[in-house]
């Protein structure tokens, strides 16, 4: 559960990353 919820969190960050950047 933690990995996922770890994964989840650094994939909606890279996403996050990527709009501001854009």
């Amino acid at each position: 559960m933690v990995v996922v919820q770890f994964m989840f969190l650094q994939i909606n960050f890279g996403h996050t990353q990527r709009f501001i950047c854009a």
